[in-house]
């Protein structure tokens, strides 16, 4: 080596040893005592180099003769890696002298701050908190040096500019050490630290680090080693390059924050990884700096470990790995990829190359529907798709490109072709491709293959098989596959072969080769538009509700068909299908009346069925000087119920009523409707045929039936309708003859009535001798009172009412029968002979006349049905008054139906 003394820095070197005593040995147990806020602790001074020491050592250096060693490189040639290369040279500086104002790092020990940073034994260093006036202010923290020629910074010193008490001047700089490094390729520059690299890559390192004020001190940098660990344990303390070359790794002398360590090898390389001695694996690498003990004196304070970060850097990974292509699929080995789903292959080769990818062999595919084969998706990080530069590849000896190998076409979207793309793997060597798949494309194996051509000219391949496979298409209706022209049909099913599911009825009078389910129109065969469409979930089922309402379709059993793609009848022959057989029918609706005949003040109920479940249906009533409208909800089962109340029934007319119940049929609209002007109602149809129902020029009764019925069997006309009539009557009760009777008999008194089952009458039984009497006379009467419930006859409505005379007195006896809501009622009479005695009337007594008051506006509330046996009370001749049981009233309900009776019901077919 050339050696050199440069005249500035051995003239520093005999300044200091003339102005200052020989540096003693270092001593790591010699601290220097700090003071911080009367706590004493170990730290290290920072020392400023005052004016008259610089001028000494000024006129040193001009009457100095020297020669300076030149470091021409870092790299020692060893012959051996055993053999470990000292990359520091001190040249004229001592690592352990500080100069005045330098700078010292925490857990550096036996500092010399007396030689050039002229401290001195027993001198006050102080440390002041940022923005403090160093003249005026006192310092924060203290440290006393006890021998300035072996001082150790020791862990918890403040970090920054410690000064001298004495003379105010910057003594030294405390730092906290830190040290990291980067692995990178040496040809590309490119960082690979954590990452993979092949057998071959040229790698040399960077330390990043804050010693690089160690040249302060007169020496070429920080002594830093670099550790590489092997994937069986071995550390190395040199590497060999591509030429051969040992360059070693220890005490590398690092003078600058980010310092490249290079080698001898090609592009300044450190470390071929294709040396033999480097076997294929993960590979540990590190830095650490122990300059002046640093790492040993400063530990992590919670774990006791060498300091990560400070001292010593991260573990970082690099993986070397073969010059390999490989491809593989996650697709299953034996089903493959079901049609409309996305697969993906996985690259891995060289990291940061890029690689020709593209499905091959596919040239022979039309590129249309059908035809197509899986296409790689747009967007993904590191892959070109549609690359110029692969499409122009030429792959065999042939001469054949890659563009000649794929099926025609372009993705519209991107204009260019989606069957090729040029692949660059991330820096571990590893890439993975999204392709996809749809009902256009083909089922059957794929080859995707990827390649490259080495320096050497030589290809480098690897490929893998994918079966593409049909899916399946399904299709259930709910209910029972018969459903009423109106209804909601829900159609649902499972479709694994495309995104959308296509469908199309066929049928009595429908177009041959299927017809929308909207409009009934003719699909086309491969026009999406001219389908009923739905989109598949995710998880590939799919769901349709098909409104049936508006459809211009005869009764009749029809074919819906699920298609995977637009295809109509005719050509199923390449599609996944299903089909779902249906049966439309016609709706129709039914009535029933409780009652043929209604007595005035009772409730009238019209309940039946309407198919086809419309919301609602709507009803008519037409009578004497009546015509009425209005609706009534059907039940989610089809039934419905219309109930006139008892006060309705009250204030009509006694005649022959007509009820019309009308349904609105498939398109849910009453096409037969009143409409109201002012005090004239008309009855329209949807032709603007008419009839006046109430006001001037009205028809009246069983003529504006007529007319009703004659506007909902227009030929235009869908509404379907049923009719019945019922008769009003005036109440009436009537008591069957009753013979005479024998105290102590038991008997019934009956009778019949034109009032409604379950209604209930009161009858009181009171004899002839009840009557006011004189208070000093005693009473002498008895009687019944109670109540019963109306019940069906073989010729109308009965009633019955038992009486036990056993405490009765012999008398003749008065029976009223009366309908509180029917404002009805009627009397009789019969005579009740002692025991014994034989009665001289050979027959019953005849029934009396009817007394039947009708009250207008009788108004009530819902009647509860009572018991069918009679209610009593009696009074056995005693002074006190017979209590009577009051029967529970029944409501009278609101008019929301039609009363059906009788019914002449005569349905529109």
């Amino acid at each position: 080596m050339i050696k050199k003394l440069s005249i500035a820095l051995v003239s520093l070197v005999l300044l200091a040893l003339v102005l200052v005593a020989p540096v003693a040995a270092v001593d790591p147990t010699t601290t220097a005592t700090t003071t911080v806020n009367n706590t004493t602790t170990t730290a290290v001074p920072t020392v400023t180099i005052s004016a008259d020491v610089l001028a000494a050592i000024a006129n040193a250096t001009n009457n100095t003769t020297t020669t300076t060693t030149t470091v021409v490189s870092n790299v020692s040639n060893v012959t051996t890696v055993a053999t470990v290369a000292t990359n520091v040279t001190n040249a004229t500086g001592n690592i352990k002298v500080v100069p005045a104002g330098g700078s010292v790092y925490i857990g550096e020990a036996g500092l010399n701050l007396n030689t050039l940073a002229g401290i001195q034994n027993g001198q006050t260093l102080g440390w002041y908190q940022s923005g403090s006036n160093i003249q005026t202010n006192s310092p924060d923290a203290t440290l006393v040096i006890s021998d300035a020629s072996n001082v150790y910074i020791a862990p918890g010193t403040q970090t920054g500019v410690w000064y001298n008490l004495e003379t105010k001047t910057a003594a030294f700089t405390v730092k906290d050490p830190s040290v990291a490094m980067k692995i990178f390729d040496a040809k590309t520059g490119k960082d690979v630290t954590n990452k993979q690299v092949v057998e071959g890559t040229l790698l040399n390192f960077r330390i990043d680090s804050n010693l690089d004020a160690f040249t302060q001190r007169g020496v070429t940098g920080a002594p830093v080693t670099i550790k590489v660990k092997d994937p069986s344990g071995n550390v190395y303390v040199a590497l060999y390059d591509d030429l051969k070359q040992s360059n070693g790794l220890v005490n590398i002398p690092v003078s600058s924050s980010s310092f490249f360590v290079k080698g001898t090898g090609t592009s300044g390389a450190m470390w071929d990884t294709n040396y033999k001695d480097y076997k294929d694996g993960d590979y540990k690498i590190w830095v650490e700096s122990n300059a002046n003990g640093m790492k040993d004196n400063y530990k992590d304070p919670s774990s006791g470990a060498d300091n990560t970060g400070k001292t010593i850097s991260s573990v970082y990974t690099l993986t070397i790995g073969q010059d390999t292509l490989a491809i593989t699929s996650n697709a299953d080995a034996n089903a493959g990829v079901i049609r409309n789903n996305d697969f993906a292959i996985s690259i891995s080769g060289r990291p940061n190359q890029a690689y020709n990818m593209w499905v091959s062999g596919t040239s022979s595919l039309k590129g249309t529907d059908g035809e197509m084969p899986p296409a790689i998706k747009s967007g993904q990080n590191g892959v070109a798709v549609g690359s110029a530069t692969t499409g122009s590849y030429v792959y065999n000896s042939a001469g054949q490109t890659v563009a000649s190998d794929v099926a025609p076409g372009t993705n519209p979207d991107t204009g260019v072709s989606a069957y090729f793309a040029n692949v660059t793997t991330d820096d571990n060597g590893k890439r993975t491709v999204g392709l996809s798949t749809n009902s256009s494309t083909k089922d059957q194996t794929y080859t995707i293959k990827v390649q490259w051509t080495d320096a050497n000219g030589e290809f480098k391949s690897d490929s893998v098989k994918v079966k593409v496979s049909k899916g399946e298409v399904t299709i259930t209706s709910s209910g029972n596959q018969s459903y009423f022209l109106g209804e909601s049909v829900t159609l649902s099913g499972k479709n694994t072969d495309s995104s959308n599911v296509y469908l199309f009825i066929t049928g009595p009078n429908t177009p041959t080769n299927g017809a929308s389910l909207t409009d009934i129109s003719a699909v086309v065969n491969g026009n999406a538009g001219s389908f009923t469409q739905e989109t598949v979930n995710t998880d590939d089922t799919w769901s349709y509700k098909w409104e049936t309402s508006n459809l211009n379709i005869d009764a009749g059993s029809y074919t819906v068909y699920a298609v995977g793609v637009p295809a109509d009848k005719d050509n199923l022959k390449d599609a996944k299908y299903a089909t779902a057989s249906v049966i439309i029918k016609k709706p129709f609706v039914t009535a029933n009346a409780s009652a043929a005949t209604v007595a005035k003040g009772d409730k009238l109920i019209i309940d039946g069925l309407a198919e086809g479940k419309p919301s609602s249906v709507a009803y008519w009533i037409v009578g004497k000087n009546l015509f009425a409208y209005n609706t009534e909800t059907v039940n989610d089962d089809g039934t419905y119920e219309i109930t006139i109340d008892r006060g309705t029934t009250q204030n009509l007319a006694s005649g022959q009523y007509f009820a019309v119940i009308q349904h609105p049929m498939g398109n849910g609209v009453f096409d037969v409707a009143p409409f109201k002007n002012g005090s004239v109602t008309r009855v329209y149809d949807t032709s603007g045929n008419f009839f006046v129902a109430e006001g001037a020029g009205r028809l009246q009764g069983s003529d504006a039936a007529n007319a009703l019925v004659d506007l909902l069997n227009g030929a235009n006309i869908d509404d379907k309708y049923t009719k019945l009539s019922f008769v009003i009557d005036e109440p009436n009760i009537n008591i069957n003859a009753i013979p005479d009777k024998n105290v102590g008999d038991k008997f019934d008194i009956s009778g019949t009535t034109n009032l409604a089952v379950g209604d209930t009458v009161l009858v009181d039984v009171l004899s002839s001798s009840f009557k006011p009497t004189d208070k000093t006379q005693a009473g002498d009467f008895s009687g019944v009172s109670g109540s019963t419930t109306i019940v069906a006859g073989d010729n109308g409505n009965t009633w019955n009412f038992t009486v036990d005379a056993s405490a009765f007195k012999a008398d003749q006896y008065t029976v009223k029968v009366e309908s509180i809501e029917a404002s009805t009622s009627q009397t009789s009479t019969f005579n009740l002979l002692e025991t014994g005695a034989v009665s001289n009337n050979t027959s019953a007594v005849a029934t009396t006349a009817a007394i039947s008051t009708v009250k207008s506006n009788a108004t009530g509330s819902s009647t509860s049905a009572a018991t069918s046996a009679a209610s009593t009370t009696r009074v056995n001749n005693t002074t006190s008054t017979a209590p009577t049981q009051s029967p529970g009233f029944g409501a009278l309900v609101a008019l929301i139906g039609l009363g059906a009776v009788a019914f002449l019901v005569a349905r529109r077919n």
